[in-house]
């Protein structure tokens, strides 16, 4: 079962890896560790027969890889992107393209929402992405996945899911306190009556539809009292 951080929370507020880099450390975060390693020298290596490690130069991707490793984007580009999905979503991919050779000569980032490995019916392991609405099956030699905590080694854990209850809280403080001081620091007062109300009484008080508001929404109403001490 994937774990994504959308949905409500206790605080009554919709938390999702796509929002939660709204919330200023979460986004001090993601980009104070993925900055650096998008920028770090970056080539390939041989070992030879006796142990020594020399750069290949003479592969397809020996130049792009450091440079650009895609028609569109930077290797600096390409990094942050996946190193960002990985924080947020606990998974990275790049899809490998290949020559007819079967040599790689680029790399592509996956969409981590739209993307997971899969065991097909012949117990291969593909990746499954949609790319322009379009399903496709990747075979697994064919992406670079960056995966962080798992349960059972093929997914990684959204990172905003399992905080996405204290996150939920930062948005419900963050939004009560805008909403607060946009009233003036004024609280809504309170609504009293000196008899008891009726159940049509309060919900003529919650609102057209009979419900409450949605937290931290119910915070900018008044609040009611009936009845005498």
């Amino acid at each position: 079962m994937r774990l994504l951080g959308g949905g409500p929370t206790k605080a009554g507020v919709a938390v999702s890896e796509f929002n939660a880099l709204t919330l200023p450390v979460v986004y001090a975060c993601v980009n104070r560790i993925a900055n650096p390693i998008s920028t770090f020298p970056l080539g390939i290596y041989q070992r030879s027969g006796n142990g020594a490690v020399a750069r290949v130069t003479e592969h397809p991707m020996s130049q792009r890889l450091g440079l650009r490793p895609n028609d569109f984007m930077s290797s600096r580009t390409l990094r942050k992107t996946v190193q960002g999905h990985a924080l947020l979503w606990g998974n990275g991919y790049r899809e490998i393209e290949r020559n007819r050779r079967g040599e790689a000569v680029g790399l592509w980032p996956l969409l981590p929402d739209r993307t997971r490995p899969v065991r097909v019916a012949d117990d291969r392991l593909v990746v499954r992405t949609n790319i322009a609405g379009e399903t496709i099956d990747i075979d697994h030699g064919d992406v670079l996945h960056t995966m962080d905590l798992s349960h059972d080694g093929f997914i990684g854990l959204s990172q905003v899911a399992m905080a996405r209850q204290a996150m939920g809280m930062a948005f419900a403080m963050e939004e009560f306190g805008a909403k607060f001081f946009a009233n003036d620091a004024k609280s809504g007062g309170f609504l009293m009556h000196p008899g008891k109300l009726s159940p049509t009484a309060h919900a003529n008080l919650r609102g057209a539809d009979g419900q409450p508001k949605a937290a931290p929404e119910r915070s900018r109403g008044p609040g009611r009292a009936s009845g005498r001490p």
